[in-house]
Parts: structure tokens; C-alpha cells; sequence
């Protein structure tokens, strides 16, 4: 059965800043007096052609019967690019298992969509309890970016997409 990620999309307001927040389900805040409780800060200039799709709590991919596949938050996306986004709010390190969610999602979206009609295809992990990692983060972003072809980011924010 064909699994259409993109069923809860929805516009994004052009506001030069929003804020995704792990509810769940992922939601997103454009409420500025309320950037603390933002697990990830998308910046976009204003544009008008920004769309949020919530994926985790939204989308039900069952793996077997009775158990869920487990997948990233969310997706942002315009017409050439695409932005899986794992949303955390952990003090300890957490990279393997967001990893593990990104690909797994990142995997299902291609058994289902043609990913390579995006132009541009990016992956984050954002954390606000630790929105800076000193961990080995170029050799994983570059491990993971070889394996899914998607390039992977991880930091609290997001970069205007294309």
C-alpha cells in the first residue's frame, strides 16, 4: 500500500523565522515570546513556498502487525527541496538513535515517492538541551550523506532550504 508522506502538509506563514516544536506531533510556532520552547529554529526570509508535514504521531507505517515503524518528526519541504527533521529535547548525547529514525524514514519516503524530484535533500537533528555537538559530527554527517544520499546537519537550527 502506497504511503503518501506528504497527506498532512500544510503552507508555512512567510515570516522570516518559525519555530518546530516536538508536541507530538511535531507542530509548528511562530510565536517569537515563545523561542524557548522551540527544539529547532527554521529560518526561511519571509518565503512563501515553505510546506510542514508532521510525520511521527500523524503517519502510521506499520513494520509487522501490531508494531510501528519508527520515523523522523517531520518534513519540511518546497518544490526542490526536501528536510527530514528529527526532533530532540535530551541532555545526553542522542545521535545514533535520530540517525537510526532519519534513515529509516528516509527509506520508506523512497519505497513511496521519487526522492530525486527534490533538487536539494537535507536531513537535521536538533536538539534545544544541546543545540552544539562536539562529537565526531563531520564523520557522521559525511557516513550518512554517503549511505542516503541526503546530507545530514545536526544544530538547533535550520538553514533556509535551497
Amino acid at each position: 500500500m502506497q504511503v503518501d508522506f506528504f497527506k498532512f502538509s500544510e503552507d508555512v506563514k512567510p515570516v522570516k523565522e518559525f519555530g518546530l516544536v516536538d508536541a507530538p506531533p511535531a507542530e509548528i510556532n511562530y510565536d517569537e515570546n515563545q523561542k524557548d520552547s522551540w527544539n529547532a529554529i527554521v529560518e526561511c526570509n519571509n518565503r512563501e513556498n515553505y510546506h510542514f508535514a508532521p510525520l511521527d504521531k500523524k503517519l502510521k507505517i506499520m513494520e509487522s502487525f501490531n508494531k510501528e515503524e519508527s520515523i523522523c518528526e517531520c518534513l519540511l519541504h518546497t518544490e526542490k527541496s526536501i528536510c527530514f527533521v528529527e526532533l530532540k529535547e535530551r541532555k545526553k548525547q542522542h545521535t545514533q538513535k535520530a540517525i537510526e529514525q532519519l534513515e529509516n524514514t528516509i527509506r520508506l519516503f523512497k519505497q513511496n515517492h521519487n526522492i530525486d524530484d527534490f533538487t536539494f535533500k537535507y536531513a537535521y537533528i536538533c536538539n534545544r538541551k544541546r543545540p552544539f555537538y562536539n562529537e565526531l559530527k563531520n564523520s557522521v554527517c559525511n557516513d550518512f550523506t554517503i549511505k542516503n544520499g541526503v546530507a545530514l546537519h545536526v544544530g538547533i537550527t535550520i538553514g533556509e532550504l535551497e
